[in-house]
């Protein structure tokens, strides 16, 4: 049986309240009605519709009509609603403006409606709108005395025409670079180093003076801060380009929601380098304003998906830096929140942000030493039928669940879980000789270890190995996920791992 068309339930379910208000105030009653029970659902069942306009022939005998007809007034009740809330939205306007008017001969009237687009794409790099009205000022110069008629007026007009195509083409130089990049870390094997360093090699990143817009140059900073942070591992000077790519985005005028989205991520980009480089000062600061964003969104910029990346990045921030300074309590303490997000955000979120939160929510649990709820929060990553999402967190996750059924006990489980586990990497290509180790570890170590006892010398033998595969930079970025050293130091010294994260934290270590 054919399963019903479901794309008016998401349409209506991604509406905000101040559009769903709008739609329903500009309507007619039966469009209202069906809208409202679709709203109304859950999950979308159309047997459950039927039944209950079962009274209704025109609803019984014509519902697809009806989804169709209120479907396309939705789409045109938010295109009404947001008339003026995007510069592409208020360029799209203008230009069928001129169109109206060089259709109905008014061209003195339609020069001043291009000028005035002009002044609007021009402010906003808005390029592609710019040589749409250059191709109207040229059909204006071959039809009537509006502009001067003057070769010298079409040679302007070629020289804008000629500046605005560099732009697009330097502007697309350097978005294709930031794609690229994004494939190179998001695909298989991506931490080998060659591809990124072919990337990197661009001509167009040897200098800023080669931007031709300010877009060109927050992507170029952005590529720089990527360069430093993956190939040199120069903490600081990922931080200054970083900086520079947030002050080019708040110097340059608000056009969309994309713009403050770029922003908010900028920011996490930002808190991350902080983190690592002990200003937690400023990542604190960073995730406040970040909320703010979060509680501005009904009211002032009524976007689900502004409001969506402010949820995960301003949570997911916090737990990742409560996890880093030792305070797991503090971020078990978010959990609630986290888990009321999740289910108001949860036809805006990806595979990706649940995984995140789940792995770092565990790991919250594992430093407080409640190893049973760290299970229980594992399993939401390990029960994710596509292992192809964040593989990184799936492997790391398979190494946890080991050490956390060996804390409890489970000796013969883990012995199970070590055949499955190195599986489960070798399928996956694990790129982490440290998971390798600590997995080696439990296959050699946990057979003579006896019953609920942790051996302190093989424990610091686990620990030696652990910091000198953790001198190359590649390897240590597996600690970013779940320090091992940490977590043997705590087998030695007999304490949470919480507490030695803490202390070390306050000595300056981490």
């Amino acid at each position: 049986m054919k399963k019903p068309d479901t794309s008016l339930f998401q349409l209506i379910k991604a509406m905000g309240a101040n559009e769903k208000r709008y739609f329903t105030g500009n309507n007619s009653s039966k469009l209202i009605f069906l809208f409202n029970a679709i709203d109304a659902q859950k999950v979308y069942d159309e047997a459950n519709i039927k039944k209950k306009f079962a009274a209704d022939s025109y609803f019984v005998n014509h519902l697809n009509t009806a989804k169709r007809n209120l479907q396309k007034s939705v789409l045109k009740s938010l295109r009404n609603y947001h008339t003026e809330s995007s510069i592409d939205i208020r360029l799209r306007n203008r230009m069928t403006d001129i169109d109206l008017l060089f259709y109905k001969g008014l061209y003195d009237m339609c020069l001043k409606a291009i000028n005035n687009l002009k002044i609007i794409a021009v402010k906003y790099e808005k390029w592609m709108w710019q040589l749409e009205a250059i191709r109207y000022e040229y059909r204006l110069n071959a039809v009537s005395k509006s502009t001067n008629n003057s070769s010298q007026y079409l040679h302007r007009l070629k020289k804008e025409e000629d500046l605005l195509l560099k732009k697009i083409g330097n502007f697309c130089e350097y978005d294709f670079i930031v794609n690229h990049y994004h494939l190179l870390v998001t695909s298989k094997g991506h931490r080998k180093k060659k591809p990124l360093k072919r990337l990197f090699l661009s001509p167009a990143l040897q200098s800023e003076r080669q931007t031709l817009s300010w877009k060109a140059r927050r992507n170029y900073h952005l590529l720089k801060h990527f360069y430093y942070l993956h190939l040199k591992h120069d903490l600081k000077l990922a931080l200054k380009h970083i900086k520079h790519y947030l002050v080019i985005i708040k110097k340059t005028p608000f056009e969309s929601e994309a713009h403050l989205i770029s922003y908010i991520y900028g920011l996490q980009d930002y808190s991350f380098l902080c983190i690592k480089l002990k200003k937690t000062d400023e990542v604190f600061s960073i995730i406040r304003e970040i909320k703010g964003f979060l509680q501005k969104t009904s009211s002032e910029f009524n976007s689900p998906a502004i409001a969506k990346v402010a949820f995960v990045k301003s949570y997911s921030m916090e737990l990742a830096l409560l996890n880093h300074i030792g305070e797991a309590e503090k971020g078990i303490a978010l959990v609630p929140e986290i888990e009321t997000g999740l289910k108001k955000f949860k036809n805006h979120l990806i595979k990706q942000n649940y995984i995140v939160f789940y792995f770092n929510i565990a790991l919250c649990y594992f430093g407080a030493g409640r190893y049973r709820d760290t299970i229980r929060w594992l399993n939401k990553v390990m029960n994710e039928t596509d292992n192809t999402v964040r593989e990184d967190i799936q492997c790391m996750v398979r190494i946890i669940n080991l050490i956390v059924h060996y804390e409890l006990g489970r000796e013969e489980y883990v012995q199970f879980l070590i055949s499955e586990t190195r599986k489960f990497l070798q399928e996956r290509k694990s790129v982490f000789k440290i998971e390798h180790v600590v997995l080696n570890f439990f296959d050699k170590k946990l057979p003579v270890s006896g019953k609920g006892i942790s051996p302190t010398e093989d424990f610091k033998e686990l620990q030696r190995e652990l910091k000198l595969i953790s001198k190359d930079a590649k390897e240590s970025e597996a600690l970013e996920y779940f320090d091992f050293i940490f977590w043997a130091e705590s087998k030695i010294e007999n304490r949470p791992m919480s507490e030695i994260v803490k202390k070390k934290y306050l000595r300056g270590v981490v």
